[in-house]
């Protein structure tokens, strides 16, 4: 941790991969380096790697709350990055299944829940088909879901609530009003 503390030192340099000491420490859940990385001015969370994942990828991914938590902070995060496959933080937060990661960057005002993958899976597509009921509770609060995004599949995440023969997922889904059943 003395490097950090060297006059002119650069937390943003980027290795062969093109990933920053940020990327690899909230892969890993290495809190404490997180921590003394935000000590140092001008940590740019917004680094993409060579697959264009920023560091919220990663901690969000391998479900590291603390991390994700204090990436979110940073004034000038952008939740809404696409990696080289057009997933989000968000996206694979709710595949992974880690709950309290999802609620926490739902938080973030600016959060795009109509982002879709290269399948064109939003995050109510992945939290209906995997049965996450609080998440699609909360995801039906924000005024700008849209309900009927389809997937290159032509389904919305009604489709697949009832492909996976979860009658409470389709009891929540179909509350929603502004939902188109066919």
């Amino acid at each position: 941790m003395r490097i950090l503390q060297a006059p002119n030192v650069d937390v943003n340099i980027l290795d062969q991969d093109g990933w920053i000491a940020l990327h690899y420490s909230a892969k890993m859940g290495h809190e404490a380096v997180v921590i003394k990385l935000f000590e140092v001015p001008n940590v740019n969370v917004n680094i993409q790697n060579q697959e264009k994942k920023p560091a919220l990828h990663y901690s969000a991914q391998h479900g590291h709350k603390t991390i994700v938590m204090r990436i979110l902070q940073a004034p000038n995060v952008n939740v809404n990055i696409q990696d080289k496959y057009r997933w989000t933080a968000l996206l694979y937060s709710v595949e992974m299944g880690h709950e309290a990661i999802v609620m926490k960057i739902l938080e973030v005002p600016n959060v795009d829940l109509n982002i879709q993958n290269e399948n064109g899976w939003t995050t109510l597509h992945y939290s209906a088909k995997k049965c996450h009921e609080t998440i699609v509770t909360k995801i039906l609060e924000a005024p700008n879901v849209n309900v009927n995004v389809v997937t290159r599949q032509h389904e919305n995440a009604l489709h697949l609530a009832v492909r996976e023969d979860n009658v409470s997922m389709v009891k929540i889904l179909a509350t929603n009003q502004q939902l188109r059943v066919t």
